[in-house]
């Protein structure tokens, strides 16, 4: 039997250049960069989730890439 690491990735290089470091505008193209990287799941940084409707947005784009949020 095989076992693997899942490996997940963090948006900071995105984030440091978003105004206010708000990767919110961005998410689709993190999600989207992160699953043709090859990554397992996406850590998200508290502020994703700020904005209303974030969390439905979140778990949709989740869904859409096979993307867990870690």
């Amino acid at each position: 039997m095989s076992k693997s690491t899942p490996v997940g990735a963090h948006p900071w290089a995105y984030a440091a250049s978003q105004p206010k470091y708000d990767i919110y505008p961005i998410l689709d193209q993190i999600f989207g960069d992160f699953k043709r990287g090859g990554f397992d799941g996406v850590e998200l940084m508290h502020t994703a989730f700020h904005p209303d409707g974030a969390a439905e947005r979140i778990a949709e784009l989740s869904k859409r890439h096979g993307l867990p949020v870690l």
